[in-house]
C-alpha cells in the first residue's frame, strides 16, 4: 500500500472516522506485510531473544484474536547500544490497539490507572490592555469585551476581534491569550489572520491594525494563517512574529513556530507562502520554501540552519496528533507533560530511546503509555503526582 494512503487511512482510524471498507483495508495490509516492513535493533544477541519473545508474545497475545491469528515477523539487527523501535511496528501497534481494552494489565500500569489523567481541551486566558483577565474555559459564547472601538467575540474555541476601521496615530493596545498546561485555542486577530495556539504557549497582539507591519510576538508553539492586508498606498504590509531567538517576517503565508523554552531548538516551519527568518540581533535573513524549517539552538548562540522537514508532523499538534518520527523519549515526554498538564521524569538511561507513531490527543495518557511499554523497553509509575519513565 502507498505509504501516503496508509498514513490517512491510521489518521482516520485513529480519530474514529474510518468507515467499514477503510478499516478492512487497514486490515488486509497488516495481515499482508513482511519482515522487512519492522525492524527492530538491539545491542547483543541476548537482547535479541528476549526483545523478539516479548514483542512476539504481546502480538500474538493482543492482536491474534482480531487479525486472524497472524502477528507480524519481527526483523532484528544488532547495530546501536540503545533500542529503537522502526516505523512500521510502532504505527501498527499505535494504530490498531488505540483506546482498545487488548492491552494487558501490568502492575505497572495499575498505579497510572488509579488516577487516571485526561486528555487537554479548548481553552485560554484572555488578558485584555487594563489586565483583566477572561477565563475562556467558562466564558460563554458572544461579545465578551470591548477594546478600542472593536469588539472581542468567543465563539466556541475561537476568540476573534472583529474589525474596526483603525484611526492614524491612535495609540496602540496590546492583548495577550495564553493556554496553560492541557489547554489550546484558536484566534483570529483584527485583520482575519488566525492563529492557533498549542498548549502552554501565549501571544501578545495588537487590538488593531494600521498601515505599519503587524508585529506579534510568541512563546510555545503556535500555528499562523497569515491574511494578505494592504496599506493606503497598494503595497502588502507584512506580518513579524518575534520569539526570544527569531524574528518571522511573512506577507500572507501559513507557518508554525515552536519556541517553547524547554526544546532544544526554536524553529519554524513552512506550509504555503514564504518567511524570512532572522536571529534575534542579526542582520542576516534567511528565506525559506514550503517544506523547510529554519532553526536555531536555545542554548548556544549558534546561526540559524535551514532542513528539510515533514510539515505534516510539524503541525499535527493542530489536527489532534501527536505524530514520532525517530524522537527521542525525553521529546515525546515533553509533549505528554504540555498536553496533559502532568510533571514528568525520565530516567537517564531511558531518556535516548526512539519511537516512531502516530496517536490520537484524545486518549487518555494512560493510553500513549501502554503503547509505548509495549515495546517493553519503558515502563511508567505514578510517584507522589508525578508521572516517572523507568
Amino acid at each position: 500500500m502507498d505509504n501516503a494512503i496508509l498514513e490517512k487511512l491510521l489518521q482516520k482510524y485513529l480519530l474514529g472516522t474510518a468507515d467499514e471498507v477503510e478499516v478492512q483495508q487497514l486490515m488486509e495490509w497488516y495481515n499482508s506485510f513482511d519482515d522487512e516492513m519492522v525492524i527492530v535493533k538491539t545491542a547483543s544477541l541476548d537482547e535479541e531473544k528476549e526483545l523478539y519473545e516479548r514483542l512476539h508474545s504481546k502480538v500474538d497475545g493482543i492482536l491474534g484474536g482480531q487479525l486472524n491469528n497472524k502477528p507480524p515477523v519481527i526483523k532484528l539487527e544488532r547495530k546501536h547500544r540503545y533500542w529503537e523501535v522502526a516505523a512500521a511496528f510502532i504505527i501498527l501497534l499505535m494504530g490498531l490497539w488505540f483506546g482498545r481494552s487488548y492491552l494487558p494489565k501490568n502492575e505497572e500500569h495499575v498505579q497510572v490507572a488509579e488516577r487516571i489523567i485526561q486528555p487537554g481541551q479548548e481553552g485560554a486566558i484572555l488578558t485584555l490592555a487594563d489586565g483583566k483577565k477572561i477565563y475562556l474555559d467558562s466564558s460563554k459564547n458572544g461579545n465578551i469585551a470591548t477594546e478600542g472601538s472593536g469588539t472581542v467575540i468567543k465563539k466556541g474555541a475561537q476568540v476573534i476581534y472583529a474589525p474596526v476601521n483603525s484611526v492614524a496615530n491612535a495609540p496602540i493596545t496590546y492583548n495577550t491569550m495564553s493556554t496553560p498546561k492541557g489547554r489550546e485555542f484558536e484566534l483570529i486577530l483584527p485583520d482575519n489572520t488566525k492563529v492557533w495556539l498549542n498548549a502552554a504557549s501565549s501571544i501578545k497582539f495588537p487590538t488593531a491594525f494600521n498601515n505599519q507591519p503587524r508585529i506579534v510576538e510568541d512563546s510555545g508553539e503556535a500555528y499562523f494563517e497569515v491574511a494578505h492586508q494592504m496599506d493606503n498606498k497598494g503595497k502588502r504590509v507584512p506580518f513579524i512574529v518575534h520569539t526570544s531567538k527569531m524574528t518571522i517576517q511573512v506577507l500572507g503565508t501559513h507557518f508554525d513556530v515552536n519556541a517553547y523554552g524547554d526544546e532544544p531548538y526554536t524553529r519554524t516551519t513552512l506550509l504555503e507562502g514564504s518567511v524570512a527568518a532572522s536571529k534575534i540581533g542579526s542582520d542576516k535573513i534567511i528565506k525559506i520554501v514550503p517544506g523547510e524549517q529554519a532553526f536555531i539552538s536555545n542554548g548556544a548562540s549558534d546561526e540559524m540552519n535551514v532542513r528539510q522537514v515533514d510539515v505534516n508532523k510539524a503541525v499535527a499538534w493542530k489536527n489532534g496528533l501527536f505524530q514520532f518520527d525517530d524522537d527521542q523519549l525525553q521529546a515525546i515526554l515533553r509533549q505528554v507533560s504540555r498536553w496533559y498538564n502532568v510533571d514528568i521524569e525520565c530516567a537517564e538511561q531511558k531518556k535516548d530511546l526512539r519511537f516512531n507513531g502516530i496517536i490520537s490527543k484524545r486518549s487518555n495518557v494512560k493510553s500513549i503509555l501502554d503503547l509505548l511499554s509495549a515495546t517493553g523497553v519503558v515502563n511508567f509509575k505514578m510517584e507522589n503526582g508525578k508521572l516517572i519513565a523507568y
